[in-house]
């Protein structure tokens, strides 16, 4: 700690979350199979908010990217973090749920 000139006394602390067996999240999750499927599922929409968040590697590039629909399209969100060799996939698909969160922020 003194290295990296950190002092333990001043660090926050963070609690760890547990949830129980039969917790279930304020939020509906799906993976569609195709494209189609998501824009019929948009024009039939019941809801106040959709948002789609995907991360992905393909063609040697890892990126993410996150579209919200309220009624019609509000917002998308594009990264691309380089290359396929320097970053992993998992690393994608979280920063395409973050890009998700910042969205959805944007809109309350």
């Amino acid at each position: 700690m003194h290295t990296l000139n950190m002092q333990p006394n001043k660090l926050e602390k963070i609690r760890p979350v547990r949830c129980g067996l039969k917790w279930e999240p304020g939020v509906k999750m799906r993976i569609l199979d195709c494209r189609a499927k998501a824009v019929e599922e948009v024009k039939d929409a019941n809801c106040e908010m959709l948002v789609y968040a995907d991360g992905s590697a393909t063609g040697g590039g890892v990126g993410a990217s996150t579209v919200l629909f309220r009624n019609e399209e509000r917002g998308v969100l594009r990264n691309h973090w380089g290359k396929e060799n320097e970053h992993i996939i998992f690393e994608a698909e979280v920063m395409g749920l973050a890009l998700a969160a910042k969205l959805v922020r944007a809109e309350d």
